[in-house]
């Protein structure tokens, strides 16, 4: 019966965000351009303000990639930043979106569920939420090309710097907001102190706060490192708080 409830809760999701998705089309600019040479990608850590207060310095750049952004994570000033940009976005199996009045503001592009195609066959992880149908266009999984690299990978954020290399012929990849957990998030961490993800691990929240910084500080950090040692072709052009190795030719630092 539960799973039966849950199944119904899942079509009733897809049916409802497809429909808002179908509705939002008529009233946004789409755009099916894809990226080349330059991109930028933008995380949620606290050095994504460097990108809110010096975005006119990036205007030659024309596409950008919004890693698991929500309503919260723009506000009527920041998302000027995105003026005459197409925007892209990547989703974590949560699905979180901007609102509907901050849809209706940008020129989207393509929008990517980050689990990888082969997971979509399966129900442990294909789609549930649905919530990503909102922007009016398909909601695409990665590739599976990049499945080598994502088995290294722990947050949505890097899934969105490789997706965007991979994917697209990039040689300059701009980053901000990816401090790799030793920040709090740009606007407080209560992104992730939520009751559910809390209960979900079942642990006090300073303690799920430590875990959670912990997992992904100690998996995504290594490997953005490895990923940037063995893209050569590639230059990284970052403005982080993290404590990075610059040891790397390509990895160049923006203050």
């Amino acid at each position: 019966m539960i799973k039966i409830l849950r199944r119904l809760y899942h079509l009733s999701n897809k049916f409802y965000f497809s429909l808002l998705g179908l509705l939002v089309k008529f009233f946004v600019n789409h755009s099916k351009e894809i990226p080349y040479d330059d991109i930028i990608v933008l995380g949620r850590g606290k050095s994504l303000n460097y990108y809110f207060k010096n975005y006119n310095k990036f205007d030659h750049i024309k596409h950008v990639v919004l890693t698991n952004f929500n309503k919260r994570d723009l506000n009527r000033k920041t998302i000027l930043s995105l003026n005459n940009k197409i925007v892209h976005f990547i989703l974590s199996s949560v699905e979180p979106t901007l609102s509907i009045s901050q849809i209706l503001k940008l020129n989207i592009g393509k929008v990517f569920y980050a689990k990888p195609i082969a997971m979509k066959s399966d129900p442990k992880t294909n789609r549930k939420l649905f919530r990503g149908n909102k922007y009016g266009v398909s909601v695409d999984y990665l590739p599976n090309s990049i499945d080598p690299y994502l088995k290294f990978c722990a947050g949505t954020g890097l899934y969105g710097i490789i997706n965007s290399i991979e994917n697209w012929n990039i040689k300059n990849a701009y980053l901000f907001g990816f401090d790799f957990y030793s920040s709090d998030y740009h606007g407080g961490n209560q992104h992730i102190l939520t009751k559910e993800r809390v209960s979900i691990f079942k642990k006090p929240k300073k303690e799920f706060l430590g875990a959670f910084h912990k997992t992904h500080y100690d998996v995504d950090k290594p490997a953005f490192l490895g990923y940037v040692s063995e893209k050569q072709n590639v230059k990284f052009l970052i403005h982080t708080l993290a404590d990075l190795n610059k040891k790397y030719k390509n990895l160049i630092f923006l203050d």
